[in-house]
């Protein structure tokens, strides 16, 4: 049975959506992917000024694992996207529901990443078998029940059921024929005031309830706990396909980078750009202050390398261009 599922499905099609504030992120997980691949696969990337991913672009396309990679400008057209003002996202978040307006209509499935998601081991069989069974259901799409009353207390779904959005497995032959895209864009208009998280409580009030189960290796969320432990490690290096950054603290922010869990995305990082740590500055008076906190009280002394730590924190205080001007090296 394994052996059919293999034969008949491979999942060929990886989509993003991101703008130049997570283009280094975005390229790592795109690098991260690659590097896991067994088979050649599609790559579309949704994105506010593809001009400024030229240069990434050019790396990503000499990988023998690519087959093709396309860029889209996303088309503004003066859409009001709530609960931006302030945030650590920007209006990309909200790009995926317009999908339908971007990728090619010939493609019957494709996996949906963050930019803050990363592969950390081989993917190929596990996701086959996943595509497999997502076509075999009535459901759209797979994606990983988040477990939580909060969420779908606050939206009011019936089924009492919330999935986190970081990565989604989609039917898109099943996605096209119900015109999900129009519903979306209804929810948009009717409920901005109740979205918290953005295009994820859109998806979550359209679907309510009614998604595949993702196995949760695909989807293996971590929150930057600065206290975590060693078996944390291990139990991610043991059963993660895909770490998904999805807390507050990414490993490329002041505080999160000291989480133990922040070893995997640098890691890819250092492998890159050859360098410890990515120390993206949002406010330079609370970044300094965070260096000196983390100073002060030793913690600093957790990490491999404290002094590049203080070294590109300074930076990033200083650097008012965000790290912009690094440069890419191509993966070794």
């Amino acid at each position: 049975m394994f052996v059919n599922i293999y034969l008949y499905s491979f999942m060929k099609n990886f989509v993003y959506c991101f703008d130049e504030n997570y283009n280094i992120q975005g390229y790592c997980s795109i690098m991260s992917l690659l590097k896991n691949c067994e088979k050649k696969i599609n790559i579309y990337v949704v994105h506010q000024n593809p001009q400024t991913f030229v240069e990434f672009a050019k790396i990503i396309k000499s990988n023998k694992f690519l087959d093709n990679l396309k860029l889209y400008k996303f088309e503004n057209k003066n859409y009001n996207f709530p609960n931006l003002k302030n945030k650590h996202v920007s209006e990309a978040t909200y790009y995926r529901l317009f999908l339908d307006q971007y990728l090619p209509t010939d493609i019957d499935s494709f996996i949906y990443l963050d930019a803050d998601a990363f592969f950390i081991n081989k993917f190929t069989d596990l996701i086959n078998t996943e595509i497999e069974k997502l076509k075999s259901s009535n459901f759209t799409i797979a994606a990983l029940n988040s477990k939580t009353h909060f969420n779908y207390k606050r939206l009011g779904l019936k089924n009492r059921r919330y999935f986190n959005a970081g990565v989604l497995l989609v039917d898109y032959k099943k996605w096209l024929e119900k015109k999900v895209s129009l519903s979306f864009m209804e929810i948009l208009k009717t409920r901005k005031n109740d979205l918290m998280f953005w295009d994820q409580d859109i998806l979550n009030i359209y679907f309510d309830g009614n998604f595949y189960n993702l196995d949760e290796s695909l989807n293996f969320n971590v929150y930057g706990d600065q206290k975590s432990s060693k078996e944390v490690l291990s139990n991610i290096i043991n059963n993660a396909v895909i770490i998904h950054y999805s807390g507050k603290y990414k490993p490329w922010s002041p505080k999160g980078v000291l989480a133990k869990e922040s070893k995997f995305f640098n890691t890819i990082y250092k492998e890159l750009f050859n360098k410890n740590y990515l120390i993206v500055n949002i406010f330079s008076t609370n970044t300094l202050k965070i260096l000196l906190s983390n100073i002060f009280s030793f913690r600093i002394l957790k990490l491999d390398h404290p002094i590049s730590y203080i070294y590109l924190s300074l930076l990033s205080v200083i650097n008012k261009e965000k790290l912009r001007n690094y440069k890419i090296e191509k993966n070794r």
